[in-house]
């Protein structure tokens, strides 16, 4: 599907993330428990969340909720938004059950709920309305047999049945996501998805679908990104460094497109694992005492030179616990801390994914691929706090076959 360019307010042209300058990148909060800040008559739940949303410079706001909400609760919520909305918060609407991917009935239950939040949107006034929507669908989560994606089997080791299976799950979820595509941009709606962080490297293999007349078979994520707005890495760790691996491939594949001058979205990290373990889990974290703040700056640190990069969404119990923590225990509690990171053997709980698996090394960050002979690309963004304008540009230059690529004055030679 080729991405169009939906005609925003005013009858503006909404230009695709690659036609853009370069953005500051976003810092986004998934809620956990959504609904309890609708109540409008308990204003504790609302400054609380104004507090975190501070305190770590949110940018945008992920609320997941059940489409009868934007019927049954509607003036509860325009409330909620329009008070996100003054603390200068972009809210996104989260939502999808994954019984639609099988079930041609709940997806059209699916497609009936942004409907709705299409009616919510248009009847609200413009501060009370949705700034997008992400859908959050994980294709190895598919109700049936126990294990049919077989998601920690590679493609060339899955047997004629399990191949079959997995490719209708696949290709099941893909007409889900370009459904919702095709009515997002076709109401001017921002539209993400939340995507398995292994679809390029699943136990050393790519995950592909037969595709286009050939049926050639192609890696779904290359598939699905011209969908999007916004691609999504849920990368099931809060350590910034297993993230940072897990995003890795994504990023470069994605901007490599775009250099090369195809359509395509922005790229961004999430932590934690999908909402229905947040559910059951409580505020459970995968082992590692790093405080989300720190995770958030070592993220966009690594990936300023990737021009897709655009930002990195945290949970709500994982900015909680920073909070409590520095708040309830602070000296004694960061001297615990110190010492108990001394004692724990490196953490090797989090999921399973082959050969890709493993920490980031920024140091080994690879290069992106030369443009054709004799041209350039050079990449603008905002220079941070504290640096000056020659940390801030993304310089890859080709003449006479040689590439030289930087960051500003300090390009090296290929």
């Amino acid at each position: 599907m080729q991405q169009s360019s939906p005609v925003g307010a005013g009858g503006q042209i909404r230009p695709s993330h690659s036609e853009r300058g370069r953005q500051k990148p976003i810092r986004g909060l998934r809620l956990t428990e959504p609904c309890q800040n609708l109540s409008s008559g308990d204003s504790s739940n609302i400054s609380r969340l104004l507090r975190l949303t501070k305190k770590y410079g949110t940018s945008d706001i992920y609320v997941g909720l059940p489409h009868t909400v934007f019927k049954e609760q509607n003036q509860e919520l325009a409330l909620f938004i329009s008070k996100l909305h003054a603390a200068h918060l972009r809210v996104w609407a989260r939502g999808g059950e994954v019984r639609c991917v099988d079930s041609f009935t709940e997806q059209d239950h699916f497609m009936d709920g942004l409907k709705d939040l299409a009616t919510f949107n248009d009847r609200s006034p413009p501060e009370a309305r949705f700034h997008g929507y992400m859908v959050n669908i994980q294709p190895q989560d598919v109700p049936g047999d126990s294990g049919c994606f077989q998601h920690e089997i590679p493609q060339s080791q899955l047997s004629h049945d399990q191949h079959t299976q997995r490719d209708i799950i696949l290709h099941q979820w893909l007409n889900v996501l370009t459904r919702a595509s095709a009515f997002c941009r076709s109401i001017d709606l921002p539209f993400a998805a939340a995507m398995p962080w292994w679809l390029h490297d699943l136990a050393g293999e790519p995950v592909t679908v037969p595709w286009g007349a050939s049926q050639t078979r192609t890696c779904i994520a290359d598939i699905i990104a011209p969908l999007l707005d916004d691609y999504v890495v849920m990368t099931a760790s809060e350590d910034h460094s297993v993230m940072a691996h897990r995003i890795l491939r994504q990023l470069r594949s994605t901007s490599n497109k775009m250099i090369s001058g195809q359509s395509m979205p922005r790229v961004l990290a999430c932590s934690g694992e999908s909402d229905s373990i947040l559910r059951g889990t409580s505020s459970q974290s995968d082992g590692v005492d790093e405080p989300a703040s720190e995770t958030v700056e070592h993220l966009e640190k690594t990936f300023v030179p990737y021009p897709v990069f655009g930002g990195t969404i945290i949970t709500e119990l994982q900015a909680q616990r920073e909070v409590s923590s520095v708040h309830g225990h602070a000296e004694f509690n960061e001297t615990q801390k110190a010492e108990s990171r001394d004692l724990l053997p490196p953490n090797n709980n989090h999921a399973r994914g082959g050969s890709s698996d493993e920490r980031f090394d920024s140091r080994k960050i690879p290069r992106l691929k030369p443009l054709p002979l004799r041209s350039a690309f050079t990449h603008n963004r905002a220079p941070g706090p504290g640096e000056g304008e020659d940390d801030s540009i993304l310089v890859l230059v080709v003449v006479d076959g040689g590439c030289r690529v930087g960051i500003g004055d300090h390009a090296r030679g290929a």
